[in-house]
């Protein structure tokens, strides 16, 4: 046997080893003809794209191949050098092969959030590799309604009617499992963010998610995480570059999948069941919707009451934690509310919480509201993004730019959640701004952009604050407590947050939270 034979005799005719050789040796090649062929088209496309004459003025960091790197890597900073530099406070750029319209001030916003020509998924999914849209996923069921519509259809129905009414016993219960769970934490600190992330999970996949997860608490945890690595964004490379497999992008998708086909097997398993607890996946399939939609519906709800909410609990109950006349003022309203509806005074303030209707936890707390919503005006991500649907030019107002049709459109929330003419110390976490007396968010039309505005609100809106408003009531009342670090020092600012940040992250710094559990 020859010294350059790779494997003996006897194991190279193995059909095993040839079969993964040959493998091994056609994905090479499929590889050099792809690259062969995709490069030079992704190159020209790079390398000749135009901006239309009367769209704004380009940036002067467009590079021919890569675009300005400071819309990447610090994308709220570049962004203000990017309006000072502009006469309109409007301009033109490129991410990857996309043309991108980037716009400022009252009349462009108002262009923004009120055009019918302008849509959100699109716009995600071209900049920051959102999915845009599963209309395309034929099911076999050919109807007028795509499946974008159909999964809001039947979101707003479901919010909108008696389900969240239904649904509160469980949520309640939850939430005090919750409570529960901290209170066992023998060092009386924990991972704010953590903890929140936890409890906020359960409400979500109690309310959307089958009941069989929930009573799993092994797979509740690997769902949980699951969802978790989804919420990561595409980067730049992939953006610039997208006929390019990358491996972030293959682990989002085999992650998604876990999750899809682990939600479509407990689906497929309660149509044939006898047992048929009361949850969304139940609603649905009473209504005769597919297997398939039922999973598209349970999976796209979790996934969109996670991605924000989580992070917004976190941060509400640390700035709680570092100013504590506001937890005081905070706790002042949760006694209020649950006076009025308890059937027992006496009993700990936590348990009188179990008795307050639906309507009480969406109308009588105010300030937890106003809490949330400043924020969200804080922490909300720097950039909103549409697109135009249609081949025609969606003009900007102001009688010389218009939004190419194709193009990608940008408006940054910081243009108008930080000025100063709008809203005093806008770096300050204030609640009182939203006081009647002050109400610094309808100075401006589409003032407070933190929930969407015009053509696009939130659709989950009314969940979203539900769930964060008892988590907050339901700790408020249960524990004293305090921000620290991780050593347990106290602290008395939040840590900062990334102004750059492309996706939905936590603080650098995490914050911790000391607390004493409360009799009363």
């Amino acid at each position: 046997m020859s010294i350059f034979d790779p494997f003996p005799y006897g194991v190279s005719s193995s059909p095993l080893i040839l079969f993964c050789t040959a493998v091994i040796f056609v994905s090479i090649a499929i590889i050099a003809i792809a690259a062969v062929i995709v490069l030079p088209i992704i190159a020209h496309r790079l390398l000749t794209r135009q901006i239309p004459h009367n769209a704004p003025p380009e940036v002067r960091d467009n590079y021919p191949a890569i675009g300005p790197w400071g819309f990447w890597k610090r994308r709220w900073d570049w962004y203000k050098e990017c309006i000072s530099q502009s006469q309109t406070g409007n301009f033109s750029f490129h991410a990857g092969p996309n043309l991108v319209v980037g716009l400022s001030g009252n009349t462009a916003r108002k262009v923004f959030f009120e055009s019918r020509q302008l849509r959100v998924a699109e716009g995600y999914s071209d900049i920051d590799g959102a999915p845009a849209s599963v209309e395309k996923l034929h099911d076999g069921q050919e109807t007028d309604e795509g499946i974008d519509k159909w999964f809001a259809s039947r979101l707003s129905q479901l919010l909108k009617g008696p389900y969240l009414h239904n649904k509160l016993p469980d949520l309640k219960s939850n939430i005090n499992e919750s409570i529960d769970t901290i209170q066992k934490e023998p060092s009386g600190i924990i991972n704010v963010f953590d903890s929140m992330a936890c409890a906020v999970y359960k409400l979500t996949m109690g309310t959307f998610g089958p009941n069989e997860l929930l009573s799993d608490p092994k797979k509740l945890k690997q769902t949980q995480s699951l969802f978790g690595s989804i919420v990561s964004r595409a980067s730049p490379i992939s953006l610039l570059f997208p006929s390019l497999p990358s491996l972030g992008g293959f682990k989002r998708f085999y992650s998604g999948a876990r999750v899809f086909f682990l939600l479509r097997g407990i689906i497929k398993k309660r149509t044939t069941s006898d047992k048929k607890p009361y949850d969304a996946m139940q609603v649905l399939l009473d209504q005769g919707h597919s297997v398939f939609r039922t999973t598209i519906f349970v999976f796209g709800a979790v996934f969109s009451g996670l991605v924000n909410s989580t992070i917004n609990a976190g941060w509400l109950i640390s700035y709680l934690a570092a100013a504590l006349e506001w937890q005081d003022k905070v706790r002042q309203e949760v006694r209020k509310v649950a006076a009025k509806y308890a059937q027992d005074t006496n009993a700990p303030l936590r348990k009188q919480l179990d008795d307050i209707p639906i309507e009480g936890w969406e109308s009588e707390f105010p300030l937890i509201n106003a809490c949330l919503r400043d924020l969200i005006r804080l922490h909300i991500l720097t950039i909103y993004f549409r697109k135009n649907m249609t081949s025609d030019d969606v003009p900007l107002g102001n009688g010389k730019e218009v939004i190419p049709g194709g193009a990608v459109v940008a408006y940054p929330s910081y243009d108008i959640h930080l000025d100063p003419e709008v809203y005093t110390n806008p770096y300050e976490w204030d609640p009182s701004r939203y006081m009647p007396d002050r109400a610094e968010d309808t100075k401006r039309p589409h003032g407070y952009v933190g929930w969407g505005s015009g053509m696009h609100p939130c659709l989950g809106i009314r969940f979203a604050t539900l769930e964060i408003t008892m988590v907050t009531a339901y700790f408020v009342a249960s524990f004293d407590f305090q921000l620290v670090d991780q050593n347990g020092n106290r602290l008395f600012k939040v840590p900062d947050d990334d102004v750059n940040r492309r996706q939905v992250q936590l603080p650098k710094i995490l914050p911790y939270v000391k607390f004493t559990t409360r009799d009363k």
